[in-house]
């Protein structure tokens, strides 16, 4: 909440209207304005509660077998957690985030009881992202991977910014998903940006199963 005293023409207004409040405090006029709440039905808040919620009461429908195979699995993949170094999830946590991230790209049909029996194919060895030579608010980004990627696996993409250019908008972030196709070197065009933004992309190779891998990250403009 924000407030401001001897507001511009508040002494004038009663009221609230479009978030702003025009009232007396302590004798004095005021104007005050509390930004509104997230429209949580326009973002991804509500699928990722569900798809929690989902998997929460599969996890307490799974055998003693495979949720020894769960802690089994995470005790020997612990994750990047993109500074450099890694931490260890539980069975629980670790069948949350790799069937998390399955259904969101394949379904729930592609919800996974057992944990992968061997580790993704490829993870990415370089990024380098450029801005774009197409439409306007395009970066284009190369990838190089160590392995060979297969084509029902994923290349994730962080987005965020912009920072600097003549943008107004607030810094926020996205992510966007792209299948890989086979072979090690790959190219792809993040769209739709703020042009002349500048934006800080991270990248890293999911496998289908929901296996992530190391983060890579680049800087650029988007095209004017």
């Amino acid at each position: 909440m924000a407030k401001v005293l001897g507001g511009l023409h508040s002494d004038q207004v009663r009221g609230s209207y479009s978030g702003m409040t025009f009232r007396m405090y302590r004798g004095m006029q005021t104007l005050s304005r509390k930004l509104r709440p997230v429209r949580r039905f326009r973002t991804v808040q509500p699928i990722n509660r569900a798809i929690f919620g989902f998997l929460s009461r599969e996890w307490g429908l799974e055998s003693d077998a495979n949720r020894a195979l769960w802690d089994f699995w995470a005790s020997q993949h612990p994750v990047p957690d993109g500074f450099g170094g890694t931490f260890q999830l539980d069975g629980n946590q670790a069948y949350m985030m790799l069937n998390h991230t399955t259904i969101r790209l394949d379904g729930y049909a592609a919800q996974q009881h057992s944990p992968p029996l061997v580790l993704p194919p490829a993870t990415i060895d370089t990024m380098v992202a450029v801005t774009g030579v197409g439409a306007s608010g395009d970066i284009d980004i190369t990838i190089t991977h160590l392995g060979t990627g297969i084509a029902s696996d994923f290349n994730e993409y962080r987005v965020v910014g912009p920072f600097g250019g003549n943008s107004r908008r607030s810094v926020a972030s996205r992510y966007v998903f792209n299948k890989t196709t086979a072979g090690n070197v790959l190219t792809a065009t993040i769209s739709d940006l703020f042009p002349e933004g500048g934006y800080w992309i991270r990248s890293r190779y999911v496998a289908d199963d929901g296996q992530p891998t190391n983060w890579a990250q680049d800087f650029a403009f988007a095209k004017a």
